[in-house]
């Protein structure tokens, strides 16, 4: 156990946002620390809002950052969900995220997250971003859902890369497995989206009301190219023009073809199977991402389909002449 004491000179800020940019500790690690009293201001425990005060001292018992690394390292590897490494480069890094690693922790969060995973790697990137939370991460991907992520390793990349969501110039393109046989090749998504009343998911709105445009909700654009079909499924690639939340389940199921292995947007019949399947995640894959770095090239990613979905689809019944690229 290690003990560190810190005199503070600046006053006013939140002691769970000093330290998670100070220690490089993610913010809900450090409030987990103060209320199970491992941090104390001139002796005492204070609450996560507490607002420091000039020559406060902060008393920090934690375990050593080696300590810290070798325990996430080894739960994560223990479920067999660490990140792939695709690039690396002095501005930015490229990971495929695997499906079941949660992108950052919450209140309800428990165990290690991709933000843990990448702070133990790469603990610079504790500086850069908006939220000391979640640092580094400009863009997230469902839990349950694999692929392709872009980790600003700066704040001059970082905000580089979120003009480009803003402006949505970044290329995002998915690869699903749905249920059903998809007659049309290629169709765009328009449902508006909004957060359902359950509040837990999104839902899609009609897209008119009362004969007038439909107001309610956002705008949320998505299209879609068939790859394959089978008997029963369709192999789909999917382009987002918006970055709603859940955007690809959401629509794919408003337009009656929802994601094998998706438990939130689903009917009573695909329910069924999923569980009989028992897929443990959804069918959806970040497969291509495309930006600009700072020297102005343009960069492109791609990813092959992960090996779960490889081999669940090479026991599907391939309907003939059904390829279209």
């Amino acid at each position: 156990m290690e003990k560190i004491r810190k005199k503070i000179k600046i006053a006013g800020e939140r002691i769970d946002k000093y330290l998670a940019l100070d220690l490089a500790m993610p913010r809900n690690q450090v409030q987990k620390m103060i209320k199970s009293s491992k941090i104390l201001v001139n002796n005492e425990p204070v609450t996560v809002n507490y607002r420091l005060k000039l020559d406060d001292e902060i008393l920090i018992q934690q375990e050593t950052e080696f300590d810290e690394i070798k325990k996430i390292k080894k739960e994560v590897k223990t479920i067999n969900k660490n990140y792939e490494l695709i690039d690396k480069q002095k501005d930015y890094l490229i990971i495929n995220k695997p499906a079941g690693l949660i992108v950052h922790g919450g209140t309800s969060i428990k165990g290690a997250t991709l933000v843990d995973l990448l702070l133990a790697d790469y603990p610079e990137l504790a500086k850069t971003g908006e939220d000391p939370a979640r640092p580094g991460i400009i863009h997230r991907l469902d839990s349950m859902v694999s692929g392709l992520m872009i980790i600003p390793r700066t704040q001059e990349f970082f905000d580089h890369i979120k003009e480009q969501f803003q402006k949505r110039t970044i290329k995002k393109k998915y690869l699903a497995l749905v249920y059903g046989e998809i007659a049309k090749n290629y169709d765009e998504i328009n449902f508006p989206m909004k957060r359902s009343s359950q509040g837990f998911k999104m839902a899609a709105l009609a897209i008119t009301k009362k004969g007038k445009q439909n107001e309610d909700g956002k705008k949320a654009i998505s299209e879609f190219e068939v790859k394959k079909r089978f008997i029963g499924y369709t192999l789909v690639e999917v382009k987002i023009k918006t970055g709603r939340t859940h955007q690809v389940r959401v629509h794919m199921s408003a337009y009656g073809y929802p994601l094998l292995g998706d438990s939130l947007y689903n009917t009573r019949k695909t329910r069924d199977k999923n569980e009989k399947f028992n897929l443990n995640r959804v069918f959806l894959v970040a497969s291509n991402l495309g930006f600009v770095d700072l020297a102005g090239e343009e960069k492109n990613y791609t990813l092959d389909l992960p090996k779960e979905m490889e081999n669940f689809i090479n026991q599907l019944t391939e309907i003939k002449n059904s390829e279209i690229l």
